[in-house]
């Protein structure tokens, strides 16, 4: 009798196990799809970007964000420039400061090469503060500022598809405007 309940109740055990873990996995799924479905809304570059950052941060329970745009310039060389960022007054924070550490200013196409191969840059600057930095692929970054408990890495590693949208999308509406200043 004393195996049967001990074998009755590690199964029962694994069961719920199974069904915790089919419930985080639906949970993942609605997130993802919920983020993105707000990626590429408009292709006036601030809107969409205020649209589909703000469910990235709202979503993934983050205070902070931000996309940042690779730009070349004529002498080969490149820098990284912020395109938009939730809250307007992001500099304020301890842990936006600490990502602004991470990203150099200028860079020749090595040390470019170089700065993304070292991508996702993950740091935590103060106690229960994290932030990401994240490849957004021919494209920029992708900076999460999170307080409390760090992402779920099966979800950090879930975003990677959201990303290679959100770059597309980015660069997309960077052509659009292009094409409009060439009209008028």
């Amino acid at each position: 009798p004393g195996k049967r309940e001990w074998s009755r109740e590690k199964t029962q055990n694994t069961e719920e196990n199974i069904m915790i873990d089919s419930t985080q996995q639906i949970q993942v799924l609605q997130i993802l799809y919920e983020i993105a479905i707000s990626i590429g809304v408009s292709l006036d570059l601030p809107k969409m970007l205020k649209a589909c950052l703000t469910t990235f941060l709202k979503k993934l329970n983050c205070s902070a964000g931000g996309v940042y745009h690779i730009v070349e310039h004529a002498d080969k060389t490149y820098s990284i420039e912020r395109l938009y960022a939730i809250p307007r007054n992001i500099e304020n924070s301890v842990s936006y400061q600490a990502v602004q550490q991470q990203i150099p200013r200028q860079l020749t196409i090595q040390q470019l090469r170089d700065f993304r191969n070292r991508l996702p840059v993950i740091g935590h600057p103060e106690t229960d503060s994290h932030f990401y930095i994240l490849e957004l692929p021919n494209f920029g970054m992708l900076i999460l500022v999170k307080h409390g408990n760090d992402l779920d890495p099966f979800l950090l590693k879930s975003l990677t598809p959201l990303r290679v949208k959100l770059a597309a999308a980015c660069t997309a509406c960077l052509v659009e405007k292009a094409r409009i200043e060439d009209h008028n």
